[in-house]
């Protein structure tokens, strides 16, 4: 049995022994659905993620999509394979929340390419394939 509450969902265990008597438990730690996933551990909204560009590849624009915990100043860069900073995407101030960016692939040379996003305490990379 499922239980869903503040966008958190805890697992209810009901056992019964031979004697007929039933003790139940609830999870300790939360977890949470999304589209159709099962994600273990604190919600996303909770710490720092970087999703993959959509559409990826990429042949034009692409949006890159982030979530910022707390109020942070963020940097969000596209690197090549050699690590050189080739485009920043965002950088500032970010409040808590989902946040994204556009990358225009049609400006880049074919190949594949990384997203970098720092902020305090933080960096993160993901894979973004360009096309022509």
């Amino acid at each position: 049995m499922v239980f869903i509450g503040a966008g958190n969902c805890f697992l209810r265990l009901d056992a019964r022994d031979y004697a007929g008597t039933v003790g139940s438990k609830i999870s300790d730690g939360g977890f949470a659905i999304a589209s159709g996933a099962l994600a273990v551990g604190p919600p996303a909204e909770a710490r720092f993620t970087l999703a993959p560009a959509a559409p990826d590849p990429a042949c034009g624009l692409s949006r890159v999509s982030y979530v910022v915990p707390r109020q942070a100043h963020v940097r969000l860069t596209l690197l090549d394979l050699q690590g050189r900073e080739l485009a920043t995407l965002a950088e500032g101030e970010r409040e808590p929340g989902r946040h994204s960016a556009t990358l225009d692939a049609a400006a880049l040379p074919p190949g594949l390419h990384f997203l970098r996003l720092q902020a305090p305490g933080v960096d993160l990379v993901q894979r973004v394939v360009t096309l022509r």
